[in-house]
């Protein structure tokens, strides 16, 4: 699938964190393919070091860490070293069959771009 710059916005506009003090390009979701995309958005639209790429899961209780973060290091080509501590919520609910994941990169300018070029593109 070809990654397009204007869709990637969309996403992020959306569904990405919108906070500059922070400086985190970061989406947070369940949806593996969505995540899937942001990943490749990143690389393929931004000059990123994929050594500066986090990701943190949310998970419940009984959910297990070493499997997900497996799954979620495969599928995003982020490696385990990457990861920062799990968060484990003590909500009760409907679990998320693979947690919940944000996957973030660092940097005030590219969020500056992000954010300036996704309000021009909806007008």
């Amino acid at each position: 699938m070809e990654i397009g710059k204007e869709l990637g916005l969309m996403l992020y506009y959306c569904e990405g964190a919108k906070t500059i003090k922070t400086g985190k390009v970061s989406v947070t979701s369940t949806d593996a393919k969505m995540l899937k995309y942001f990943a490749d958005w990143l690389r393929n639209c931004f000059v990123i070091e994929d050594s500066k790429l986090r990701i943190q899961l949310w998970l419940r209780k009984g959910e297990d860490e070493h499997t997900l973060k497996q799954f979620w290091s495969e599928l995003l080509d982020v490696p385990l070293e990457q990861f920062i501590r799990t968060y484990w919520t003590p909500k009760k609910g409907k679990k998320a069959p693979r947690g919940v994941c944000r996957l973030y990169y660092c940097s005030i300018p590219m969020l500056k771009t992000i954010l300036t070029e996704a309000e021009q593109l909806i007008g």
